[in-house]
């Protein structure tokens, strides 16, 4: 995935966790999304005019307690985290969509984004399903395909000339780059420091040209 583009999904993976104020900013903006309440309701019924039992029923009583845990193992804040994280570092957030044997959606499962391959049409356009949309990558081999009805794959800033997304890290890649070289010119000052490896003395009355 992201084979023809000028950085990798390695690399900002990478700047995120070397930059320790990038990776703070991140943290922080998960934390935040964490802890902002939620819920779901009718669109058809206006919040100004009735109370909130009103704008319930008993399907958005279902979606919220689906997304109280929507990987069936992580619970919201956790799920939460995980796609936000694909979503800042590397706009490829991505869910399988899990189903029952019937057919219902059983569980939204984070995917690692930077292993999906877009597969576009002759038009450059998504196949719809059940021709395949998505392939995850593996170990640099095509491992699993995915039609566009089994998996949820939702970049924040597509572009019409790219394939692929346009994260935050990305947009900010240069300033990354040089915080990281004057962070590490600022360790090695401290860790070097300005005393010379010998000192040699030299008699008290020994001019500068005989030291020379």
């Amino acid at each position: 995935p992201r084979h023809s583009e000028a950085v990798s999904f390695e690399q900002l993976r990478a700047l995120a966790d070397s930059y320790d104020l990038l990776r703070m900013v991140i943290e922080k903006r998960k934390d935040q999304l964490e802890q902002m309440d939620w819920t779901i309701q009718r669109r058809d019924i206006a919040s100004t005019q009735h109370n909130e039992s009103q704008q319930r029923d008993a399907r958005t009583d279902m979606a919220i307690e689906f997304f109280k845990n929507p990987d069936k193992a992580s619970g919201w804040a956790g799920w939460l985290r995980q796609v936000v994280e694909d979503l800042l570092v590397l706009d490829a957030p991505t869910l399988y969509v899990r189903r029952t044997r019937g057919g219902d959606v059983y569980a939204l499962e984070p995917l690692d984004g930077a292993t999906i391959k877009r597969i576009l049409d002759g038009s450059g356009r998504t196949p719809a399903a059940p021709v395949t949309a998505y392939q995850q990558v593996l170990h640099g081999m095509p491992a699993v395909d995915y039609t566009a009805d089994e998996l949820i794959y939702r970049p924040r800033n597509p572009r019409t000339h790219k394939v692929y997304g346009y994260s935050p890290v990305e947009q900010i890649i240069v300033t990354v780059n040089i915080a990281l070289r004057r962070q590490a010119s600022m360790l090695e000052y401290y860790r070097s420091g300005s005393v010379p490896d010998a000192l040699i003395g030299v008699p008290p009355d020994w001019t500068p040209e005989q030291i020379q």
